[in-house]
């Protein structure tokens, strides 16, 4: 899981490469990140897809109960 604003990186380097030196695939990722709303952090699960701020709780959770004893609340 990771956050991002604005594209990230990913993004970045897209931009860089430019459009049409992009494959299909990277285009329409392209189109994604540039569809996620602006000057705010958004987090991305491992499939590099938008999660909610609560769902994002909840993974960040699931991945400390896996090395933790006691579990938190």
């Amino acid at each position: 899981m990771k956050s991002i604003m604005n594209g990230g990186l990913e993004l970045g380097i897209f931009k860089i490469v430019g459009y049409e030196n992009l494959s299909q695939r990277d285009k329409e990722r392209k189109a994604y990140l540039e569809s996620l709303p602006k000057n705010v952090w958004i987090t991305l699960d491992n499939k590099g897809q938008a999660v909610s701020d609560e769902d994002a709780e909840k993974i960040a959770i699931k991945e400390i109960e896996k090395y933790t004893i006691i579990k938190p609340i």
